[in-house]
């Protein structure tokens, strides 16, 4: 009896810690419990088949890019703008331009590596140029290996620096987009405000990149000097001789934050130096197969000298701006493995003509740094014979 005694007790502790004080009240509710009714378990039941069709129609991988970019980067779909969309060589994959945070002032730029397979879409990778890339004229530059090629992007929202480059076996197939390559969308943003601005070159970490050139160029930083006279201006009061020999010891430093021509005799007046121009772009222009040169002064205003360029390749060209989009009329050219320096001025009746006064072939000084090439400003389309 003892030993039945206690196990009452301790049933009844138990009843107590469960259910709380007034065990014998509520559990007698419990064995009271009535079904609910019928409309409440159909509804519960529509309400279990509701959820399980959202998961089954929702699967891991969005089925719209924005999506996946919005989920990825933490913002809502809305919020997600894409601009740009390229189909790369290999079957299904997809590299798209965006803007993440929708908002004009402070809008990010971005790329995003896309899968696709069937109706569904994969994000593989991505990149986030972020703290307002557009307002603040930033460019993405980034790389996508997880395909069979490697694609190098340059996104911004001027349709001529947007480029893909494609490395296979180490070896670069580089284009501006644009229409240059059949199939190619252009990247740009939908909004026409933005067409204007200038952009300096970032990395996928979001670290500007001071010396960021295309692969396919070969123009170091440096100090370079005269070495002969390709072209001059034929109505020039000096010979091409004496011209050159009037440019020894000037000097054409060529860097991302400065471009200087000094000259160390100042009494050489057939050669204009001492020139600084502090945070220059360096915009590449394309070269045709003639480059023309003032040969005259004639009544109707110059007349040109062409000079036949098309033995040289590959022909590159950089036009020297200011850091406020100023032409300084300087050219430097890469010419083969040559590298020529020179000077364009305005003329005609309305100065509005840039001709050609002389081209240099010139030689590093000693104080370049081989390999480490120089561009801040990419801007396809432009003519250097101007």
């Amino acid at each position: 009896m003892h030993t039945l005694d206690t196990a009452q007790e301790e049933t009844g502790l138990l009843f107590l810690m469960v259910f709380g004080g007034g065990g014998e009240t509520k559990v007698k509710n419990i064995l009271n419990y009535q079904k609910p009714a019928s409309w409440i378990r159909v509804v519960a039941l529509i309400f279990c088949i509701g959820v399980a069709l959202c998961f089954l129609t929702n699967p891991k991988n969005s089925p719209t890019p924005e999506a996946a970019i919005a989920r990825a980067l933490g913002l809502a779909e809305n919020e997600i703008t894409v601009f740009g969309t390229y189909e790369t060589w290999e079957e299904g994959w997809y590299i798209l331009g965006f803007l993440a945070d929708r908002s004009e002032a402070r809008s990010d730029l971005g790329a995003a590596l896309f899968r696709q397979e069937g109706d569904q879409y994969s994000l593989e990778s991505y990149y986030r140029c972020k703290d307002g890339a557009i307002s603040q004229d930033k460019i993405v530059v980034c790389s996508f290996s997880k395909t069979p090629s490697k694609y190098d992007v340059i996104l911004s929202n001027n349709e001529n620096l947007a480029r893909i480059q494609r490395t296979i076996n180490g070896v670069a197939d580089s284009s501006y987009v644009g229409g240059t390559i059949p199939g190619m969308t252009v990247l740009r943003c939908p909004d026409d405000q933005y067409s204007s601005a200038e952009f300096q070159f970032y990395d996928q970490s979001g670290r500007q990149i001071d010396d960021y050139v295309a692969s396919n160029t070969v123009l170091n930083r440096g100090e370079y000097e005269p070495k002969g006279i390709v072209s001059l201006a034929l109505w020039s009061s000096a010979t091409p001789g004496y011209f050159l020999e009037s440019a020894v010891g000037t000097t054409f430093g060529i860097y991302p934050e400065r471009f200087q021509v000094s000259i160390t005799d100042a009494t050489r007046a057939a050669f204009v130096g001492n020139v600084l121009y502090e945070g220059p772009q360096y915009i590449t222009a394309d070269v045709g197969d003639r480059i023309e040169i003032m040969s005259s002064r004639g009544e109707n205003g110059p007349e040109p000298l062409t000079m036949d360029v098309s033995s040289y390749s590959p022909r590159l060209c950089y036009q020297v701006f200011t850091a406020d989009g100023t032409d300084t009329g300087y050219r430097i050219f890469r010419m083969g493995g040559e590298t020529w320096i020179g000077h364009w001025g305005l003329y005609g009746t309305a100065q509005n003509s840039w001709w050609c006064e002389y081209i240099f072939r010139v030689n590093p000084s000693g104080a370049g740094s081989p390999g480490s090439a120089i561009l801040k400003f990419a801007v396809s389309g432009m003519d250097s014979s101007r």
